[in-house]
């Protein structure tokens, strides 16, 4: 499914214009094949 929550997103401040991220994936979509755009992050 796209579009589909799978975890979370910790960011940082901004610093030197630029915002540093992890992501947080839920254990249950570990061994899934997941395809990350980092590219665009919808935070809700």
């Amino acid at each position: 499914n796209i579009d589909k929550k799978v975890g979370s997103v910790v960011m940082s401040a901004k610093s030197n214009n630029i915002y540093h991220a992890l992501a947080v994936i839920n254990i249950n979509y570990a061994d899934k094949n997941l395809l990350i755009n980092g590219c665009k992050v919808n935070l809700n």
